[in-house]
Parts: structure tokens; C-alpha cells; sequence
């Protein structure tokens, strides 16, 4: 398959679900696949994005009124050791 047809399949997919779907999860979930398919070519994205979203956690304290185990933080440290060592394996 050449990668105009590719791109316009993924086009038409994210159209459809922006209408089927409200806008903001249809944001989300394309921000979320953006983010896996950046992870997957360079681990080290995810190290940027734990340095940038650590912080949240003082506002999901603050605001949130469910106790989560973990913060964001170590969450995505866990996950950004487990892509590292997947890439290293």
C-alpha cells in the first residue's frame, strides 16, 4: 500500500470518529495513539512527557477526589522503564 493511501485511511478513521464520537475523546485518543507511535520510535519522548506531566500530580490531589496509588509521575516512569527495557531486550 503507498503512504497516501495509508495517510487517507488514517484521515477518514479520525473523521468518522469525530463524528460518531464527542471531540474531546476523539482528542484524546488521537493525542494517546500520537504519543504510543512517538514512544515506539524513540523511547526517550515518553522521558519528556514524564518531565512535562509529572507536575500534575499537586492539582489531581488537589482537585481530584479519588486517591490513586500512584502519581502520574511514577506511573509513567514505570511505563517509560518497561518501553526502555523492551526496546533493550
Amino acid at each position: 500500500m503507498s503512504r497516501r493511501l495509508i495517510w487517507a485511511i488514517l484521515a477518514f478513521a479520525v473523521g468518522a470518529a469525530a463524528v460518531i464520537f464527542p471531540p474531546a475523546w476523539v482528542f484524546i485518543a488521537t493525542l494517546a495513539a500520537l504519543c504510543i507511535a512517538l514512544v515506539l520510535c524513540a523511547p526517550t519522548a515518553l522521558l519528556v512527557m514524564l518531565l512535562v506531566l509529572s507536575p500534575l500530580r499537586a492539582l489531581i490531589a488537589a482537585e481530584s477526589d479519588i486517591v490513586f496509588a500512584l502519581d502520574i509521575g511514577q506511573a509513567l516512569l514505570i511505563v517509560y522503564l518497561g518501553v526502555w527495557l523492551g526496546h533493550r531486550i
